[in-house]
């Protein structure tokens, strides 16, 4: 359905299409509890990732190297609303992401 309201995972983006979307989601979101009931009964797909991740090697060492991992997104669940209204800002002036501890991305500049 074309007008269905969507989210793709950036690592799912096609390959060549990157440009094509221009519009990101940074995760604030408000649900109704009718909906979440609605949801928690919606079996939604798993997307396989490639990450980093602490593990025991064969000789039961942790070790952090690259696994597959999947992963379910609660933004699946769009698909199945009703209703959804978005709000569009300038992501210089309002977004600010929090993904590291120092540095980069961190609360120091977020």
């Amino acid at each position: 359905m074309e007008d269905q309201k969507s989210v793709v995972e950036y690592t799912e983006l096609p390959e060549g299409q990157e440009e094509k979307f221009k519009n990101g989601n940074i995760g604030i979101h408000v649900f109704n509890i009718e909906f979440l009931e609605k949801v928690a009964d919606v079996k939604m797909p798993y997307h396989l990732a490639l990450k980093k991740l602490e593990h025991l090697d064969d000789d039961l060492k942790i070790i952090k190297a690259e696994a597959l991992k999947f992963e379910k997104f609660y933004f699946d669940a769009f698909q199945i609303a009703n209703t959804h209204m978005t709000l569009q800002v300038d992501r210089t002036g309002e977004f600010s992401p929090l993904k590291n501890k120092i540095g980069k991305d961190s609360v120091e500049n977020s």
